[in-house]
């Protein structure tokens, strides 16, 4: 299926181009997003009148962009979690901690912005993560994944709450026996 490009888009292509995807592909994310428009003559036409005033749309977004993406330049996040004896994550630190511990901090970040090319992080130490906020503006940040006896006091907690809840439950199962 064949497609104009209405904006432009990583490994695909730039505004104006007539592209070839595949049906779903167009059909399902490019054609309703509006980012791309059949390939038909009418839409070339029209498209290449358009051309122009795309471009300077495309061009005063990425500004916005940049702007934003400046206030994350040279950003350290500091995240506790649980780790073993030995210094090994429990779990492992992925796109939701990082953008909730910047959250805490009082910058907003979307998940989808948030690069993890090798997966979650797996161990305690600083990392380089980046931040892609447009295919031309990335941002990298320091992740310093620390172990901290808050986070495993926090998991304890949850743990005896857990128990406490099953304690009364079976303690209310015993009471209405017993009548």
């Amino acid at each position: 299926m064949e497609v104009i490009l209405k904006e432009t888009i990583k490994n695909l292509g730039d505004i104006g181009d007539v592209v070839t995807v595949k049906p779903g592909y167009g059909r399902n994310y490019l054609i309703p997003t509006g980012r791309a428009a059949y390939a038909t003559p009418d839409n070339l036409r029209i498209l290449s009148q358009e051309k122009e005033a795309l471009e300077r749309k495309q061009q005063t977004e990425k500004e916005l962009i940049a702007t934003r993406s400046k206030e994350f330049e040279n950003l350290r996040l500091t995240i506790e979690a649980n780790v073993t004896e030995q210094g090994n994550l429990y779990g492992s630190i992925g796109t939701i901690d990082i953008v909730n511990s910047a959250k805490n901090i009082g910058k907003e970040i979307e998940r989808s912005e948030v690069n993890l090319p090798d997966g979650p992080i797996k161990s305690i130490g600083e990392h380089e993560v980046k931040l892609i906020f447009h295919p031309e503006i990335q941002v990298t940040i320091l992740v310093n994944v620390v172990g901290g006896e808050v986070a495993i006091k926090n998991t304890l907690d949850l743990e005896e709450e857990i128990d406490n809840i099953e304690e009364e439950n079976k303690n209310e199962e015993i009471i209405e026996e017993s009548q």
